[in-house]
């Protein structure tokens, strides 16, 4: 693993928290001009991914089937994104299947995450 990818796997691993202050002022692609526990969880992402020079996209199907998850458990935002998008995001990274530039794309099919890289 590329030592640039090894502390961004770390990040991803641990779960750290990021601020939100930098992007204040950039319109916010995951949520409403609320932002819920989701958005948030996703714009933290975002934020850290850009540091790495990473886009993120988490298309609709995605954002809905991660939103209808927090309705039907006591899984929060931070747990579900954890498992459903860091955890593989981590293991791809690893990989070193990333090269900067790339934007991670998250989607989900009948019920089954998928992250990779946009085409």
């Amino acid at each position: 693993m590329h030592e640039i990818w090894a502390g961004l796997f770390q990040l991803l691993i641990e779960g750290v928290g990021w601020g939100l202050s930098a992007a204040a002022n950039r319109p916010d692609a995951f949520a409403s001009p609320e932002l819920d526990a989701l958005g948030m969880e996703l714009r933290q992402l975002e934020i850290l991914l850009a540091e790495f020079r990473l886009g993120l996209e988490v298309r609709e199907p995605a954002q809905e089937a991660l939103r209808a998850l927090m309705a039907d458990s006591v899984v929060t935002a931070p747990e579900l994104v954890l498992r459903h998008i860091r955890e593989p995001l981590s293991a791809l990274i690893a990989d070193d299947f990333f090269n900067h530039g790339d934007t991670v794309v998250v989607d989900c099919i009948d019920g089954v995450f998928s992250v990779g890289r946009a085409v």
